[in-house]
């Protein structure tokens, strides 16, 4: 084939005499509130023609525009053996023996790889949509040769993926604690999952779940997992690193491949480049291959190689062990015991909350209380040591003033599903959207955000909003959960409304909670802190570290209107009292700044 190589640029085809087909559609997006066309390209096809017939198809990556793979189709260009389009099957298996790989790719198609020729699939047609070998005739012609021959998964590269996949078993790996070929959730639901090389990973949707997968890297060294886009430098310069869907391979003299996964998990190599910047403190590496539009980039951090957007945080990407505790007489070995204490103290917090309290629970709390147990680790021993006798963790904030807490935030533990409301009939919507249609101005907002006033058309179709950021004229609808949605070119809002009579409403903000069941619902006490918990007809509070406190509450009706009277105790230790008033579906805190914001009807 001469100079036709992979890597080629698409202007220099044409040179070699080949013809293109540029495949390509149109879209639009909206700029400045009109539709502006832009043309689509898909990909590029050339062609090299001997007599008017085919004989080589260069494919070419849309961005990049270079030459990604060849597929031989006519009948003059052939292996060293002489083997081309047209060569029976038997005499392929004469030359080469059997196949060490098969695939069907789609449509029709057998396509074998043979040791005695690698790099080369040779692709034989059946009459069946999905064929096997026995569908093959003995005499079947190969009907295409294409290279690069793609591999399957699992790839190899020289790495033990067994010792991998044994290192991976008893992590949780982006939520989910690795069981064999699965990874079970907090809700008990298991994951599958595949190793599709040494550092890639393929996530499969939940059974029950409509089918779906990605791509997650995580590289595991000395033991460890690390949830990272990245791999390891060896001492002799070689390379393994993982970005996403990619591999790059770099050997001792720096020739590096990059090895990429299509939607069939597929592997196809390309030449790529990964060069180090000894220059840069600490060291990096850029790693690009022909058909990338965006190089990786990484820093050497020892015999690890992190992407550069995860070297700050990387202390919190190593992924925690359903059993591995660090030494006890290290530093971190006595903040992780510190952890795990508090996790103790948190679990009758959780399990009157009716959440999770089992292995994956446990290891999604330490997952998420790494951040302090590398503050943690880096206090005095003083410190360590005050936080470590305190007889109750959680109250180490206040028994150790100077140094970090060692508990997640109660509401990065606790995911419990809010309890839906049910729909609203038609006849319940017709009504709602009568109910906002007017003229309306903006009250009691305080300084968060200048006042507006809204009109909504009858029938509830369209919202005028004159003042503030949100200035415009909006598409209204309301969804059967009774929000509202204002739609124009390049902005969306979704407003939910609680009305305090015909003529006010509320602007629902995060302070206010759905109370959809008045025996199961939780309540913000005061934002990032105490939590109010109601199960049944009892009701208690949760502290931001996650301590279980006594509570009293009671609905109140009376003039004034419902509301939810909670006695409780203070951060101080202090009886305190607040009041949430019962606003169409949702508790709204009372006496609190800045105010809920308020609409009032203009007449």
């Amino acid at each position: 084939m001469g100079p036709l190589r992979i890597g080629m640029r698409d202007q220099e085809l044409a040179a070699l005499g080949l013809h293109g087909n540029h495949p390509q559609g149109s879209a639009s997006f909206v700029q400045d509130g009109e539709p502006s066309p832009i043309t689509v390209r898909f990909g590029e096809a050339w062609t090299l023609e001997q007599d008017g017939q085919p004989q080589v198809v260069a494919d070419v990556d849309p961005v990049e525009m270079r030459v990604t793979s060849l597929r031989i189709v006519g009948s003059v260009p052939t292996t060293a053996e002489g083997v081309g389009v047209g060569t029976a099957l038997q005499r392929v298996r004469a030359l080469y023996g059997e196949p060490e790989h098969t695939w069907r790719p789609i449509g029709f198609l057998m396509c074998a790889q043979f040791a005695a020729r690698p790099g080369v699939d040779f692709c034989f047609r059946a009459q069946t949509m999905t064929p096997t070998w026995a569908d093959v005739a003995a005499e079947a012609p190969v009907a295409e040769l294409r290279a690069p021959a793609t591999r399957p998964s699992p790839l190899a590269l020289g790495e033990d993926l067994a010792q991998i996949a044994a290192t991976l078993a008893g992590h949780l790996i982006d939520g989910g604690l690795v069981d064999g070929d699965e990874r079970v959730h907090l809700d008990g639901q298991r994951q599958p999952f595949e190793l599709l090389a040494p550092c890639v990973l393929l996530l499969r949707s939940k059974r029950g779940e409509p089918s779906s997968w990605s791509y997650m890297s995580a590289v595991t060294r000395g033991g460890e997992v690390y949830q990272i886009d990245g791999g390891w430098r060896r001492s002799d310069g070689t390379m393994l690193l993982c970005d996403g869907s990619s591999v790059f391979v770099r050997d001792g003299d720096g020739a590096t491949v990059r090895w990429k996964s299509n939607s069939d998990h597929r592997w196809r190599p390309e030449p790529a480049t990964c060069d180090e910047r000894r220059d840069f403190v600490p060291p990096r590496v850029v790693c690009k291959g022909i058909s990338d539009r965006f190089a990786f980039k990484g820093v050497i951090m020892g015999e690890l190689v992190v992407a550069e957007q995860q070297a700050d945080d990387f202390a919190l990407r190593k992924a925690v062990h359903r059993d591995r505790r660090s030494d006890p007489f290290t530093a971190e070995g006595q903040c992780q015991r510190v952890a795990d204490r508090a996790w103790e103290e948190t679990v009758p917090a959780l399990a009157f909350a009716g959440a999770p309290t089992d292995l994956v629970a446990r290891l999604h709390y330490l997952s998420a209380s790494l951040d302090m147990i590398s503050s943690c680790s880096a206090e005095p021993l003083r410190q360590r040591l005050c936080m470590a006798t305190t007889p109750a963790v959680l109250d180490a904030a206040r028994a150790c003033p100077s140094g970090p807490g060692l508990s997640p935030s109660w509401s990065d533990v606790v995911r419990e599903p809010a309890p839906e409301p049910a729909p609203l009939s038609p006849a319940e919507m017709q009504r709602r959207a009568a109910a906002l249609t007017g003229k309306w101005s903006m009250r009691d907002s305080g300084d968060r955000q200048p006042p507006e006033d809204w009109t909504i058309s009858s029938g509830g179709r369209r919202l005028q909003i004159d003042g503030g950021s949100r200035e415009g004229s909006y598409e209204l609808s309301l969804t059967p959960e009774g929000s509202l949605i204002a739609r124009r070119p390049l902005r969306e809002l979704w407003l939910d409304v609680a009305f305090l009579d015909a003529d006010r409403f509320y602007l629902v903000d995060s302070r206010m909670t759905r109370l959809v069941d008045r025996r199961r619902f939780d309540v913000r006490l005061s934002p990032g802190r105490d939590a109010l918990l109601m199960r049944g007809e009892v009701c208690k509070t949760v502290t931001a570290a996650g301590q279980l406190r006594e509570a009293r509450c009671r609905f109140v009706a009376d003039d004034a209107g419902e509301r939810l009277e909670v006695e409780h105790t203070d951060d101080q230790g202090k009886a305190a009292t607040m009041t949430f008033a019962v606003v169409d579906g949702y508790l709204a805190p009372q006496a609190i700044e800045p105010p809920t914001t308020m609409f009032e009807r203009r007449r």
